[in-house]
């Protein structure tokens, strides 16, 4: 038993030095890519939670701004009112009258605790300028997965792209 012992450790940690590349070690700097993906959507969903809806807004990518702006100008035309898409984008940047009625509804609807607080967050595929967290809540069996892009050397949360079939 104990030749068998010793052949196995001996065979183990020859096998390891002699090929390197079999050996699962995570690599040094996958920290380093992974942690400013989930640091800007963790900080995403602490500011929607805080309210601080300018830092939330800092943080979506360019298709998601586009994807809001744009909902609340069709809704407006259908109102009647005439609001300019540019004043919008403005209004979201100051964090004006139309940003916090937009983030406070959108509230009504969602709680940012349901993604910090009472789920699980896996790692997806990270590319260069794309990346995927996988998003499970404690009460379902399906993911969500939420897609976040690198714009600007900053990853941003892709919402819009991420639930397409979630009317902003």
């Amino acid at each position: 038993m104990y030749k068998l012992i010793l052949f196995l450790f001996v065979f183990l940690i020859t096998g390891c030095a002699l090929f390197p590349g079999s050996a699962k070690v995570p690599a040094i700097d996958s920290y380093a890519a992974i942690a400013p993906v989930l640091d800007s959507a963790e900080t995403f969903f602490i500011s929607l939670k805080d309210r601080k809806y300018g830092a939330a807004w800092d943080l979506l990518s360019k298709r998601s701004r586009k994807t809001i702006i744009t909902a609340i100008y069709k809704a407006s035309k259908k109102n009647g009112e005439d609001l300019q898409q540019e004043n919008i984008e403005n209004d979201f940047k100051k964090q004006g009258i139309i940003s916090k009625a937009y983030w406070d509804a959108f509230l009504k609807n969602f709680d940012p605790d349901m993604v910090l607080e009472e789920s699980r967050w896996d790692m997806g595929p990270v590319n260069k300028d794309k990346a995927e967290i996988i998003i499970i809540h404690k009460k379902s069996n399906h993911p969500a997965i939420l897609q976040m892009f690198k714009e600007n050397e900053i990853w941003k949360v892709g919402f819009s792209e991420s639930f397409k079939n979630i009317r902003f």
